[in-house]
């Protein structure tokens, strides 16, 4: 018995938590056996209290959790037995690592100046290990692992007669047999050892982006009112403003004719989001042509919330889930209106779909944050009301125009203000339009600035804004006067950053594409790029950059069969499986070239029988998606791959073993072991779950609060109490636009803006 008490001390963690039996209620077979295994060839072998302790004493610093000690005892005591033929392979392998690790020590001992014992010991410390026969059998067993759970990659333990592929299996949540019955993965009888995984698509949603980044040299990170982007170069090539302006432009299909005025581009003749990729300042993506691809990972997923900025992943998971209203429309896109809720702020791991109005339920509560006035709202609520944001075109435009102006006109090139750089029109405009962290579409809207006249020398009657039909100055002039008394130099309402609708911007090929059944909120339609798909812009910094992100998604992970783009009617259709083909036993015989989610991330190469085809062609995926050998096909399927397995890394142990268990091959003679490995098991999914689900909540924690302080920052000094005093924009740090307008204006003398007191005063006033 007191083995027997041991044995169960191994696998008993937290047994007070889960009300286990006391270890003297043990009841072990009468020959000692406590559990069974029975191999795919029917060979039984029989595990005692003595072989897991004799294991554990012989390799104790190998063995970690107290699952896995039963685990490791079990794949290895099969190596011993049947699968002995294997072994000595497999102790080769082994042999080699150790040798590696030896050759490494060496390297790194001339490389540093050090010994090689030191670096040695390093590689024992860093694997756990206190001498190299234990990083033998470490590696070994790491061998062994691998190979014992191979079955169930390759074949999900069914055998290759079943024709079930484990790594498609995984990373759709289901298969089929040869009878074309569909099976969910781990469908467990047992509930009592816990949840299982629904597979990688619905726990990683996959998502295939595409990005132009443009870096701002000189701008700094929180920095929500008076950041700096830089001007053109003397021939206007090159510069912040000219980079993303002609970025936008290009999307937009928009270029000036003869006589200056902006005028459409034909269809053929627009750039598509591929080329102007050219532009990108992030190096990975511009030579995949605008794919956002972290290196030998893969396309974007939930897991990669630490290698994004919160305004990439989470502004692109917050425009799919609460703001694309074709997600949440059950009758146009099923599966997104089910499935949204998986990458959605602030829901609970149990929710099953995303709260309908004035339905809480699902919400977690715990997770809040104070909004800008004091008040606590869950962060699901916070983003829901903060709404998708907007960047009217119109301030693409006045960037552009008012990109190079640093001196006042009227003052023989004078410096204004001392030449203090947030007060260029540039500046202000760009902080007023493009310097917001959340989420953004660009509108066909003209703003203030493109009815602003400039000093000629002798005269302020000319429009700077030359490229504008007279409809657009007058949507301009309407965008200024709401907040703007030119005559008196008052501001007199609250600045908006939405703009007045522009005709000459509507017209454009870049706002033709139907968008509002997508963002019913604007009345007119959004920016997309040539393949129809809507343009996000987010600013966005880490460490090493600062800069605009301009996104479009090439694969949402909320379509299940992709969309149809017709140019000719200017629309975008989310696709039903009657649109792209019909399932016969599992498999869809395609008729268009729009695979479903799981054939879109394909684990094949187009060379394979098992590729997606379309009469006998490569179907377009994921893995042949802008490249061209097999070298690069192979090297993104691998990364599907790879990924699927991560996913399940956690509790892929735990699901071999109650597999076998439900399978009859693990066979318990001690119930009391048997409820604690339960117990165990149970504890250990939902441990990893709550780690996932805890990162997950607190990254959008914290970009719900990032916002609330972008905006609690931008709205000083442009409050109803401010606007009720006079005193608009006065205590401000986001300069009025009023000031971009008048900066190349005649004397400033006697005007209120620049007087002391005023929104645009500098404490060095210099005229």
């Amino acid at each position: 018995m007191k083995n027997k008490k041991c044995a169960l001390g191994l696998v008993a963690i937290l047994a007070a938590a889960v009300g286990l039996a006391s270890c003297d209620q043990a009841t072990p077979a009468s020959d000692g056996t406590i559990f069974t295994y029975t191999d795919a060839n029917g060979k039984r072998t029989s595990y005692t209290t003595e072989d897991l302790l004799g294991s554990y004493r012989e390799s104790s610093s190998s063995l970690s959790s107290q699952f896995d000690k039963i685990y490791e005892v079990l794949v290895r005591h099969y190596y011993q037995t049947s699968g002995s033929s294997k072994l000595a392979t497999l102790e080769n392998e082994a042999t080699q690592e150790v040798l590696s690790d030896k050759m490494t020590a060496q390297t790194n001992a001339t490389n540093n100046g050090t010994s090689y014992e030191q670096e040695f010991e390093a590689i024992l410390n860093s694997n756990n290990v206190d001498n190299v026969n234990e990083l033998w059998e470490k590696h070994l067993y790491e061998k062994e692992k691998d190979l014992f759970e191979n079955d169930l990659y390759d074949n999900f333990n069914l055998g290759a007669s079943a024709g079930v592929n484990g790594y498609e299996a995984l990373r759709d949540g289901k298969y089929y047999t040869t009878d074309g019955v569909e099976h969910k993965i781990f469908d467990f009888k047992d509930a009592a050892y816990g949840n299982v995984q629904d597979g990688w698509l619905l726990n990683q949603m996959p998502y295939e982006i595409r990005h132009i980044l443009v870096k701002l040299n000189s701008g700094t990170n929180k920095n929500y009112t008076q950041d700096k982007i830089s001007e053109p170069t003397a021939t206007g090539e090159g510069g912040e403003v000219t980079k993303l302006t002609t970025v936008l432009k290009g999307l937009a299909g928009a270029t000036n004719n003869a006589e200056g005025k902006l005028v459409s581009v034909s269809e053929g003749d627009r750039s598509s989001f591929d080329a102007l990729s050219s532009f990108s300042d992030d190096s990975g993506s511009k030579a995949a042509f605008g794919e956002y691809s972290k290196a030998d990972v893969g396309p974007m997923t939930k897991d990669q919330n630490s290698e994004l900025v919160h305004e990439f992943i989470y502004g692109v998971y917050a425009f799919e889930s609460l703001y694309n209203q074709k997600n949440r429309d059950e009758s146009v896109n099923p599966y997104g209106a089910e499935n949204a809720y998986r990458i959605a702020p602030g829901l609970t791991q149990e929710a099953t779909a995303l709260p309908s109005t004035g339905d809480t339920t699902p919400i977690d509560a715990n997770l809040t944050v104070l909004d800008e006035s004091g008040n606590q709202e869950t962060v699901y609520d916070y983003f829901n009301n903060e709404g998708i944001g907007s960047i009217p075109f119109g301030a693409v435009m006045a960037l552009a125009d008012a990109g190079k102006i640093e001196t006042d006109d009227s003052i023989a090139k004078a410096k204004v203000n001392d030449g203090n750089e947030k007060f260029f029109p540039r500046n202000v405009i760009y902080n007023k339009y493009f310097n917001k962290h959340n989420v953004c579409v660009i509108t066909p809207n003209a703003v203030a600035y493109n009815a602003t006249k400039y000093y000629d020398g002798v005269n302020a009657g000319a429009y700077r804004a030359s490229w504008a039909d007279d409809e657009t100055i007058t949507a301009a002039q309407s965008a200024s006067d709401a907040f703007y008394n030119a005559s008196a130099h008052t501001l007199t309402d609250i600045e908006s950053t939405d703009g007045v609708y522009a005709a000459q911007f509507g017209a454009l090929p870049g706002f033709s594409v139907d968008t509002t059944d997508v963002l019913p909120q604007f009345t007119h339609n959004v920016l997309t790029d040539s393949a129809g798909e809507i343009v996000l812009a987010v600013r966005a910094g880490a460490s090493s950059y600062q800069g605009i992100h301009l996104i479009t998604i090439k694969r949402s992970g909320l379509s299940l069969y992709g969309t149809t783009f017709d140019k000719n009617t200017h629309t975008v259709k989310e696709n039903t499986l009657a649109d792209v083909g019909a399932l016969n036993n599992g498999k869809i015989t395609y008729t268009a070239d729009s695979p479903s989610l799981s054939d879109y991330y394909s684990i094949y190469t187009p060379d394979s029988v098992n590729y997606p085809k379309l009469n006998g062609h490569p179907m377009s995926t994921y893995v042949n998606y802008n490249v061209h050998d097999n070298t690069d096909y192979a090297k993104r399927a691998g990364w599907i791959s790879s990924g699927v397995k991560s996913s399940f890394s956690d509790n892929i142990s735990t699901y071999l073993f109650q597999y076998l268990v439900e399978n009859g091959q693990i066979e318990f003679s001690d119930s009391e072991l048997e409820t604690s490995i339960k117990n165990y098991i149970k504890i250990k999914r939902q441990a990893n779950a709550d780690s996932h689900h805890e990162t997950w909540a607190k990254n959008w924690k914290e970009y719900a609060e990032s916002l609330v302080a972008q905006n609690e920052a931008r709205a000083i000094g442009y409050s109803e109490q401010d606007k009720t005093d006079g005193r608009l924009g006065v205590s401000s740090t986001l300069i009025t636009e009023a000031a971009a307008i008048e900066y190349g204006l005649p004397s400033k003398a006697g005007n209120p803006l620049w007087q002391k007191g005023g929104a645009c005063y500098y404490a060095s006033n210099n005229d």
